[in-house]
């Protein structure tokens, strides 16, 4: 009575219908041993996610890092929903104590915020020379339809999937940093921008699963005006990098055109040293022609007497 009774609360607390209950197969005992270990093993998490937090936070586009372990609720509710979605996760049907901490692959979540989009491709770049990422699997950027940003995620190399919702991250999942550990590890890379929609549409959303027409309508506005910020805030990355650019430039030229001038006081200094030489030099000859004069006058008188 008291299983049931925890059963029952637990379904009515995740809001687990009984038709999603039903169409999962799954057996609450075999749940409960999950939980079991899963909650033995919390300190184990909590150190990977330690480990990988730390190497994180040194890439300096990264803007800021939170982590969390995955509650013990959610762990369930989400097995739960993926055995009954059969078309989308049939790895779910064979889960066992044995193996869950391999089928759940985001038993540990790391989200890294960095400021602007592109600053996602010196994060990779960081993350792929970090000996713990060296076995780091291809990333899947998510996009919402039709997003400029695409191309050059394209052209880098990320994997795209396009999200209904319009939810945008970049998902990496990352090997365990602890020995005798198979569990992964799940890295978000996204903007402060996309953080924010996304927080507040999980927010709003995810508690009952709305699917509210206006409630939806106005996510996908907020999501594009979201974007449009990002937008914004590269085109302004753009413009100061023209700026210092340009001002470099002048500070170029202008240090070129010192040079040039300092080589031209230079030139002439040489000229002008050149000159006086040669100058001396023919007052020299004049003094020698002089006293050669003087002498041939000398010998002829001489001769004379």
């Amino acid at each position: 009575m008291i299983v049931n009774k925890k059963f029952e609360n637990f379904l009515k607390d995740n809001r687990i219908s009984d038709e999603v209950w039903q169409k999962s197969e799954c057996n609450w005992d075999l749940l409960q041993a999950i939980k079991e270990d899963y909650e033995k093993n919390i300190s184990k998490f909590e150190d990977a996610a330690t480990i990988l937090v730390k190497e994180i936070q040194k890439i300096s586009a990264v803007h800021s890092v939170r982590w969390r372990i995955k509650n013990t609720d959610h762990l369930l509710e989400k097995i739960i929903r993926k055995c009954a979605d059969i078309e989308r996760q049939e790895k779910y049907k064979t889960i066992s104590v044995e193996n869950y901490q391999e089928v759940v692959t985001d038993l540990v979540g790391i989200r890294a915020l960095h400021l602007f989009k592109e600053d996602c491709f010196q994060i990779d770049k960081k993350l792929k020379e970090t000996d713990y990422f060296s076995s780091i699997q291809k990333p899947v950027a998510y996009l919402r339809e039709g997003d400029s940003f695409e191309k050059k995620l394209t052209e880098y190399g990320f994997e795209i999937e396009h999200h209904k919702a319009g939810y945008r991250s970049i998902h990496y999942l990352l090997p365990a940093p602890l020995k005798n550990c198979q569990f992964m590890v799940e890295l978000q890379v996204r903007t402060i921008f996309e953080e924010g929609w996304s927080e507040i549409d999980h927010k709003i959303r995810y508690p009952n699963f709305s699917d509210n027409p206006l409630i939806l309508h106005f996510l996908s506005i907020f999501n594009q005006i979201a974007s449009n910020a990002d937008e914004i805030g590269s085109f302004v990355l753009w413009l100061n990098n023209e700026e210092n650019a340009r001002s470099q430039n002048d500070k170029k030229i202008k240090a070129q055109e010192n040079i040039f001038r300092e080589q031209q006081n230079a030139l002439s200094e040489k000229i002008q040293e050149l000159e006086n030489a040669f100058q001396e030099q023919e007052n020299a000859f004049q003094e020698q022609e002089k006293t050669i004069h003087k002498l041939e006058n000398t010998i002829s008188s001489l001769q004379d007497k």
